[in-house]
């Protein structure tokens, strides 16, 4: 049954341009790409990755004491 499941979500995958796009990018295969198609749908809300990766909470740690802030890595 999962292996059914594997085949029809890469089958869908070759067939849609978004999940073809998302695929080419390294680490991202099918199951990454039809979740983020099925969750976004239209990616063209975003104006650019930066806001696309703080809709999915990857935003940086911030530090701040008095009126310095120090942004560090990814929570």
């Amino acid at each position: 049954r999962i292996d059914h499941i594997n085949e029809e979500l890469k089958r869908y995958g070759e067939q849609d341009q978004q999940c073809q796009n998302l695929i080419s990018i390294p680490g991202i295969g099918a199951h990454i790409a039809t979740a983020i198609k099925s969750t976004v749908g239209n990616a063209e809300v975003f104006h650019n990755s930066r806001d696309f990766a703080a809709w999915t909470g990857l935003t940086p740690r911030q530090k701040a004491s008095g009126h310095k802030s120090v942004m560090s890595g990814i929570t």
